[in-house]
């Protein structure tokens, strides 16, 4: 695949952001194969980064000014819009499968061009503002149109998909990449002086350098010895501050106990790194709310040099709340290198903790990341090869959207849409000027454009449907003619058995494939508590849902491990009319629960009703369990989904519940549910362990992307 890669930085320099380029380029190009072009707002000068993306195969770099038309009509370099129509030109010369952007304003740009949005993968920086005062649409506009987009951590992501419903599903993590490098010689000696720290990097106010400086003297009048040195050349001119840049450059010179070793490469940087006691990564409290995990913390752990770093929420997941290096002040500071000489256990242990850490961070790790961010596991089919034409037509995409996009990127075949306005009208005229020239018709949903489609299509054209479980109960299945269809997708042996046995259609042609999850987004790790709490998903309707089986289950449950609360994502009954207005039992129903609910006084205050949202994945982080106890269902995606989170499903016996769910996580009754959960939290999990391991394998969407391309190649 090829890839084009643009950061809004200068690769002439060496820092956290070039490193950055510097690391995604190798990976995907050394590691995962692509084909790299990486674009330069600056002409090369031979230095930062620039010598080593040169040494790489597969990688070329371009400028924004061997562009001349577009930069003489766009003469500042790296201007968005100048970016925007290079990348066009790129991509119309010779076709661009990803684009990967690391500035804002680029990317927006980038996503304002039609042709181009679904390949643009922004990287973003900066969570978002949580000030309702603020101007959010441009990121509104990009987590809408952007194919994807990546971040640092998981907060990150949960914050993006919490404020823009456009971001759900579409945010991976990707944290920083480390490329490991063999230190020569032995790592410095613990419990000696002088104590020697590093810093490496840019030189900013807000990076707090201008403090490293006072480091050795602070040290010294405490009655320690210390040293620091500095790596790096790029010195910021700081507004508010004109003379900042003066000052360091004289103090590189000037203060004593400060070895200055100007710029050096990452790999020679990490490697004289690697005989200090401490690395400095200790910044102003203006980032202490920053959600970042600095690049050089990682490296400097990945040879065996603890950091100082800021106390923030991020390093204290990281490193453990007992981390013996957090730093406030100088005195915090002075105290972390007296221990490093008086305390050479603690240090060894420090030590060996960001060694063991820093293995999550290698390049082989973020490669895998980036694979599945990126969705680079199946290549795209030659442009020369002819593509069977796909009608897909349904009156609602919503369930098979993601899976006909991957399908259409993949290259293997030609898809059009025959939108109907319903389940039973459409425009005629349209449908018979596509079906024309149509290879296959695949019918989203049995309804009206199955029955169409069967009694109109050509004996040449395959026709494929999928059954939901609402058309199974309609007429619509019974007017299709059967001897048409060459394939159905069912979600259950239940949905299986009623097309062959009602409707008369072959077992051989109905393949069973329950309703697919991204399982990679689901994939997160679990908040603390989410292993006391069950989770329900949607309420509405009463009789069909059953959430009066779900309270119960808590209660029984309670009576043992009164702990155990529960996590409800659901609209509210009183928000549909078809239910409080246009149906009494319902409505009666559902008064009489929550009026049972509000005066339990030990259930009450056990359940918490979420609104509902895009960012289910990070929802299901909360929960432990996933309940199902619904009269009937065709395969309840929401326990799938809570399976791929890591989640327990503990499901009623609906009918075909086992045929998707196996006997492990099915059970006849409320009690017998209560029981397995208690069971299971107490370490008896039997039976279910084996069913997490498999659930991604099972529901992720990748089968189906899979079952349906091999329809659809004709």
């Amino acid at each position: 695949m090829k890839v084009l890669v643009y950061a809004s930085v200068g690769l002439n320099l060496i820092d956290g952001s070039t490193i950055w380029v510097q690391s995604i380029v190798e990976i995907l190009s050394q590691q995962l194969g692509c084909e790299v072009i990486v674009l330069s707002r600056d002409p090369l000068a031979g230095k930062g980064v620039v010598p080593a993306l040169e040494r790489l195969d597969n990688v070329r770099i371009v400028c924004y000014g061997d562009f001349e038309a577009i930069a003489a009509e766009h003469p500042k370099p790296g201007e968005s819009t100048g970016i925007a129509k290079i990348v066009e030109h790129i991509d119309q010369q010779e076709g661009l499968d990803r684009i990967v952007v690391r500035d804002m304003e680029t990317a927006l740009a980038l996503v304002r061009v039609g042709a181009l949005r679904a390949r643009v993968w922004a990287y973003l920086l900066e969570s978002p503002s949580l000030d309702l005062d603020d101007d959010r649409s441009a990121l509104a506009e990009l987590t809408e149109k952007a194919g994807g987009l990546l971040v640092q951590s998981d907060t990150q992501r949960g914050l993006l998909e919490a404020v823009f419903n456009g971001a759900a599903n579409k945010v991976s993590v990707l944290p920083p990449m480390v490329k490991p490098v063999a230190a020569e010689g032995a790592p410095a000696a613990s419990g000696r002086q002088p104590v020697r720290l590093v810093y490496s990097g840019k030189y900013s106010a807000d990076w707090n350098v201008e403090a490293f400086f006072d480091i050795p003297a602070a040290c010294r009048a405490a009655g320690l010895e210390a040293t620091v040195s500095m790596i790096g050349d790029k010195v910021h001119n700081e507004k508010d501050d004109p003379g900042f840049r003066a000052r360091i450059l004289e103090k590189f010179k000037s203060t004593p106990g400060i070895t200055w070793h100007g710029a050096m490469d990452r790999e020679v940087a990490m490697r004289e790194s690697a005989g200090h006691d401490l690395g400095l990564c200790w910044r102003t409290d203006a980032l202490n709310d920053s959600l970042e995990i600095s690049t050089k913390f990682l490296e400097f752990a990945s040879v065996g040099v603890p950091s100082v770093v800021n106390r923030t929420a991020a390093y204290e997941a990281l490193l453990g709340a007992d981390y013996a290096y957090f730093a406030e002040t100088m005195d915090d500071v002075i105290s972390a290198a007296r221990g490093v000489a008086t305390d050479p256990g603690r240090h060894d242990a420090m030590r060996q903790r960001c060694l063991d850490l820093a293995a999550g961070f290698t390049y082989e790790a973020a490669a895998q990341r980036l694979r599945k961010a990126l969705l680079l596991e199946r290549p795209r089919r030659a442009a020369a090869q002819a593509k069977p034409k796909v009608i897909v037509a349904s009156h609602d995409f919503k369930f098979i959207d993601t899976a006909l996009k991957r399908l259409a990127e993949a290259g293997d075949c030609e898809i059009v849409r025959d939108h109907w306005y319903s389940a039973s009208t459409h425009d005629e005229a349209y449908s018979r000027s596509l079906l024309r020239d149509a290879d296959i018709i695949f019918c989203e949903w049995c309804v009206g454009q199955a029955v169409w489609y069967s009694r109109n299509k050509q004996p040449h054209q395959k026709l494929y449907v999928r059954l939901h479980r609402f058309e199974a109960f309609r007429p619509f299945p019974r007017e299709v003619v059967g001897d048409a269809l060459d394939g159905v997708i069912v979600v259950s042996d239940h949905f299986r058995d009623i097309c062959v046995r009602e409707f008369g259609w072959s077992g051989e042609r109905i393949s069973v494939l329950p309703q697919y999850c991204l399982a990679d987004q689901l994939r997160r790790d679990k908040n603390p508590g989410a292993e006391k709490t069950l989770g329900f998903v949607g309420i509405n309707g009463y009789h069909h849902k059953r959430f009066d089986r779900a309270l119960d289950i808590l209660r029984i449950v309670r009576r043992s491990d009164p702990e155990f609360r529960m996590r409800v994502r659901s609209a509210m009954p009183w928000e549909f009319e078809w239910i409080w207005k246009d149906n009494a039992p319902e409505r009666e129903a559902f008064e009489t629960l929550f009026r049972r609910l509000n005066a339990d006084q030990d259930l009450r205050d056990a359940v918490i009703f979420d609104r509902p949202g895009a960012n289910m994945a990070e929802w299901y982080r909360n929960v432990g369990f996933i309940l199902s106890t619904s009269e009937s269902e065709g395969c309840h995606t929401s326990v799938a989904e809570g399976i791929c989170s890591g989640a327990v499903p503990i499901v009623i016996d609906w009918p075909g519940a086992r045929s998707v769910y196996g006997d492990a996580a099915v059970f006849e009754t409320v009690e017998d549910m209560a029981r397995a959960i208690l069971a299971v939290d107490a370490g008896a999990r039997a039976g279910m362990t084996a069913m997490q391991e498999t659930g991604a394998r099972d529901f992720d969407i990748a089968r189906t992307v899979d079952h349906l391309a091999g329809w659809f190649r004709g």
